[in-house]
């Protein structure tokens, strides 16, 4: 997680040139890659795929929650001048979703050679 966040940030460092969009880009990926890792870690043997996001109503509402008030701050101009962020361009969302995601992938490959995971159902 923190070498993908890293990479991101010099990504975003690079591309616009703003330390502040870089930051608010490392700090959103590392918000996201929290929030796939909520789905990971509701089982310590069982594949996340396998359990309903919906199993632990108040954990799924509170990661939902949790999420939309990062995002919401990063939208909202006061919280955007007391908290040093900036909105993030939505040509950048898809990179940075798809590098918090890889999350579920280590996650899962783990579960697999611990010996659970994405086995398939005993008929």
């Amino acid at each position: 997680m923190g070498t993908a966040t890293l990479l991101l940030f010099r990504w975003a460092l690079d591309r616009s040139a703003s330390l502040q969009e870089a930051q608010t880009v490392a700090l959103t990926t590392m918000v996201l890659f929290q929030t796939f890792h909520i789905g990971n870690s509701r089982s310590e043997h069982l594949s996340a795929f396998r359990k309903s996001p919906f199993s632990n109503r108040f954990l799924f509402v509170a990661a939902a929650a949790a999420l939309a008030v990062h995002i919401g701050a990063l939208y909202f101009a006061p919280t955007q001048y007391v908290l040093r962020v900036e909105p993030i361009a939505l040509d950048e969302w898809p990179l940075i979703v798809a590098v918090a995601s890889t999350i579920i992938v280590a996650v899962e490959l783990h579960k697999l050679l611990r010996g659970g995971g994405l086995r398939l159902p005993a008929d």
